[in-house]
């Protein structure tokens, strides 16, 4: 049975910018890309004939923003505090070959979404003009009820609440 959609988060990233932030800190990409996504975004790149799979890296640490932007925002019009602890690595998009993207949460991201009643997460990401989009809307059951507080709208402001993340990097 489909659900609601009941919020969206969407981001932009440069794709030569992420290249070059990669490329110059060797360790940033095991602290935004799980293992399993670095290797899907070299391997494509290898069979389509190109190098390092950036515009693809760039599509899911885009993806990865949407998502903290969308549950941020969720997070924000409940009121509720944004848990510590987490990274970007708990938020992986995965695909097979000839399949869609889709998005695996883990952790602290995969339990704050199930706090907040997301049944299920869509995905779309784009790539033209060295800039990388994603969009990922929530939603949740279409039996399941969620309050209105009042003065406020069942729409969530997108931008207005940055969660605070870790990037494994000891501060």
């Amino acid at each position: 049975m489909a659900g609601v959609i009941v919020g969206i988060g969407a981001d932009l990233v440069s794709i030569d910018r992420l290249e070059a932030r990669l490329s110059s800190v060797p360790t940033l990409a095991g602290r935004l890309f799980t293992l399993r996504e670095r290797e899907a975004c070299a391997g494509g790149a290898a069979r389509a004939g190109r190098t390092g799979g950036a515009a693809s890296l760039a599509g899911r640490f885009a993806a990865k923003e949407a998502v903290l932007k969308a549950l941020g925002s969720a997070l924000a019009e409940a009121d509720r505090r944004t848990p510590d602890g987490w990274r970007y690595t708990d938020i992986e998009v995965v695909s097979a070959t000839g399949s869609p993207p889709r998005l695996a949460l883990h952790a602290v991201v995969k339990t704050t979404a199930a706090q907040l009643g997301v049944a299920r997460w869509h995905l779309s990401l784009a790539h033209d003009a060295g800039i990388a989009h994603a969009c990922s809307p929530w939603g949740i059951p279409p039996w399941r009820s969620r309050p209105v507080r009042p003065g406020r709208s069942r729409t969530s402001s997108c931008g207005r609440f940055r969660p605070r993340i870790s990037t494994g990097a000891r501060e």
